[in-house]
């Protein structure tokens, strides 16, 4: 049977969440705040593949890669789209599969995107920009 680890942030995965992978794999957890990325690499080269959410740590570096090499883990899986936090040539070099989850909140990011552009076409950032410095905003005239 092979092993998973789990690496998350409190309340993000639960243990019903992965129940079915029970039937496949031994899990351990890793559920904090935040973890060093050395730490991580070194607790997980004793697995088979690394469930990580994106939250639980900064990035994945060449010292990451380096640990991670030539040992049981082969896979790491995470909950996010963008992959360039976790160095995609550097997984490929060092043989070790990097799985994102693809379309993930696609739509959310596209909602954002266009509420960006609205907030900054209606000048709110210079609101904002005026509340940060402890001033009483200016009045504005939005763009017609």
């Amino acid at each position: 049977m092979k092993n998973l680890l789990i690496a998350t942030i409190h309340g993000m995965i639960e243990r019903e969440d992965v129940k079915e992978l029970e039937r496949f794999c031994n899990i351990e957890w890793i559920v904090q705040d935040h973890i060093d990325e050395i730490e991580l690499a070194n607790k997980a080269k004793n697995f088979d593949y690394l469930m990580l959410n994106y939250d639980i740590v900064e990035g994945l570096s060449e010292d990451f890669y380096n640990i991670i090499e030539n040992s049981r883990l082969k896979v790491i899986s995470t909950d996010i789209t963008g992959m360039d936090w976790a160095k995609p040539s550097l997984s490929k070099e060092k043989n070790i599969y990097l799985l994102n989850t693809a379309n993930y909140c696609t739509e959310s990011v596209a909602e954002y995107t266009i509420t960006q552009i609205l907030l900054y076409a209606k000048k709110f950032h210079l609101t904002f920009r005026d509340l940060k410095e402890n001033k009483v905003p200016n009045e504005r005239k939005t763009i017609n």
